[in-house]
């Protein structure tokens, strides 16, 4: 049966029930998140060592164009969707819930083909435009992913608006597990048969190749573009997945079908749809859109540098930028490094603070369709609180043991840890701010504000843009300077939501309570994870000494946490085996 959230009366077991709704949806999405995250790392790890810098700048930049791309065919329809048939489904108008989902499915097909040819039509212009015409397979390769994507974007938004998060969490981990085998096992293929093909003819590809060092390097534009297929293919076995989900349980019993009443008509369904979405549309386009631009500067500003200013550039850097590399290669090798590296384990947390997004739109949707305004503010206090508990300590983490991460992760691949390090370092920071921020994008979109967040990202974006021409022109900060400049960004777009949702909801938050303690308690464990992997590094490997300081520090943080209040006893009891955790540290006198 799925679980959904109760608001009939005011009374405390209704809110428990609905924390339970909230906890329960964001326990599976964490699981399923830490699985997939567990194993994109597994993919991500040695992709990166096949691939390389370059590679991965490759592979990176296809995403630039996809990005903006798909969130016009997805457009803000998932969370419309899910909007939507959170509030009729507290309504009882479950045959309304079925005819919404129909309606965006339809819209999703026609919107999935057209972007993906769209992306076809304009990937040679675009790596051209970008000064990265390598990256052209790679850009084409992910191209069909668009249309899957919004395929699986339509069931995902019907089954989180019936607080039914299992086919979303499933589907993900479904999709990881096969991105890592078609991924990595296309990209490994790709670059045996480049050498094979070598030692048969003398050319990879196409391109004629003196000698066998020079083989990686021609085949890395092909193998880069290989795993790209392998994540079109894995989105099509997740919409495979949801489709046959779908139709084997829609979550919906015939009981609730019968007892519903005559839906509304197609057209008006689609109108209040379109409405809903377009501005959280826009604000995802916007979104990606000043991604893009974020490319293009980069890029701009990284050309520039090597254009006027590269011995500087390159004594910044010393060895770690291989002595046979062209100069026109260096700013790609750099944008691989930040994107491939720093990137990839810097999304890791909002990451997270999108799973409990994601859990408590629906909630928070109903609660303020209903006009129960005290649910809905202790809903949002509870949600911002846990994401903060969660975002500030992960950060400060990533800031304190960035250059332990990436030597563990990637071990082969000491040059581009070198450059990664201190951008990590600057990013573990900005972590806090953009898992806030996130947060605060989704419970204005289900209060109804969707604008707002447009405008702030707006705002945001440029202040981005700004601070990365600025900062990347000076030789000695370069792509540290896009890591300063999206730190500032997003400081700037949490302040403007905080500032509206105050002003929309008079709530006022404890402050204290939901900031301040777990900001103590999170610098007092980024001092234990120093301490505890300085300590250990003396005598163990990076591996071992890394772990062990990230359990010393998780162990510290919760002890401190608890001590400072920043965590209260009901929340142990919303997840499954807190209350036993909560009677041990009653026991421990830490908790009454």
């Amino acid at each position: 049966m799925t679980t959904r959230a109760v608001f009939s009366a005011p009374g405390g077991q209704d809110m428990k029930s609905n924390r339970q709704s909230f906890i329960h949806g964001a326990a599976i999405l964490a699981v399923s998140l830490i699985i997939v995250k567990i194993l994109g790392l597994v993919f991500k790890i040695p992709l990166t060592n096949i691939l390389g810098g370059v590679g991965m700048g490759y592979y990176n930049t296809s995403f630039m164009l996809f990005s903006p791309i798909y969130s016009l065919a997805v457009g803000g329809l998932p969370a419309a969707v899910s909007k939507m048939i959170a509030e009729n489904s507290v309504l009882g108008r479950y045959r309304d819930v079925r005819r919404i989902f129909r309606i965006s499915m339809l819209f999703y097909l026609a919107t999935g083909i057209a972007g993906t040819a769209l992306m076809l039509g304009v990937s040679d212009f675009f790596v051209h435009a970008v000064k990265n015409p390598n990256a052209y397979w790679s850009v084409a390769a992910i191209a069909p992913t668009i249309l899957f994507g919004c395929i699986i974007s339509a069931y995902r938004g019907y089954f989180e608006g019936l607080c039914d998060m299992r086919p979303t969490a499933v589907s993900q981990v479904v999709e990881m597990v096969s991105k890592l085998a078609a991924g990595l096992g296309l990209a490994i293929w790709v670059m045996s048969y480049a050498q094979s093909q070598f030692e048969a003819t003398g050319f990879v590809f196409g391109t004629y190749v003196e000698e066998a060092s020079q083989v990686g390097a021609a085949a890395v534009p092909y193998a880069a573009a290989a795993s790209i297929i392998g994540v079109s293919i894995s989105n099509l076995v997740g919409a495979l997945y949801l489709m046959i989900r779908y139709h084997h349980n829609d979550s919906i019993t015939d009981l609730e079908r019968k007892a519903s009443p005559t839906p509304q008509g197609r057209r008006a369904l689609f109108r209040q749809l379109v409405s809903i979405a377009f501005p959280i549309c826009l604000g995802g386009f916007v979104l990606n859109i000043t991604s893009f631009a974020d490319l293009l500067s980069m890029m701009n500003r990284l050309n520039f540098l090597v254009r006027e200013h590269a011995s500087e550039l390159l004594a910044v850097y010393g060895s770690a930028i291989p002595a046979d590399m062209a100069l026109t290669d260096v700013p790609n090798y750099l944008y691989g490094c930040y994107t491939g590296l720093a990137v990839s384990i810097y999304g890791i947390i909002p990451a997270i603070a999108g799973v409990f997004a994601k859990s408590a739109l629906p909630n928070i949707a109903s609660s303020w369709a209903r006009g129960n305004r005290d649910y809905t503010r202790r809903n949002m206090e509870l949600v911002i609180r846990i994401t903060m508990l969660v975002s500030i300590p992960c950060g400060i983490g990533i800031t304190v043991l960035a250059e332990p991460i990436l030597s563990a992760l990637f071990s082969s691949r000491p040059a581009e840890v070198y450059i990664a390090t201190p951008v990590l370092a600057i990013m573990g920071i900005g972590v806090i701010f953009q898992a806030g921020s996130m947060l605060l994008f989704s419970v204005l979109q289900a209060l109804g504000y969707a604008k707002l967040p447009v405008k702030h990202m707006v705002i945001g974006g440029c202040v981005k843009l700004l601070f990365n021409m600025v900062l990347m022109s000076i030789p000695a900060v370069n792509v540290h300077g896009a890591a300063l400049a999206s730190v500032l960004c997003y400081v700037v777009i949490l302040i403007l939501e905080l500032t509206a949702l105050v002003k929309i909801t008079g709530m006022k938050f404890h402050y204290s309570s939901i900031f301040v303690r777990p900001l103590i308690a999170s610098i007092l464990c980024g001092i234990a994870a120093a301490t505890a992997f300085s300590l250990c590094s003396r005598v163990c490997s990076i591996q071992l000494s890394l772990s062990t300081a990230i359990l010393a520090a998780a162990i510290f943080y919760l002890i401190t946490a608890v001590c400072l209040k920043a965590v209260e006893k009901s929340d142990f009891e919303m997840i499954p085996g807190g209350k036993k955790v909560a009677k041990v540290l009653e026991k421990m006198g830490l908790m009454r």
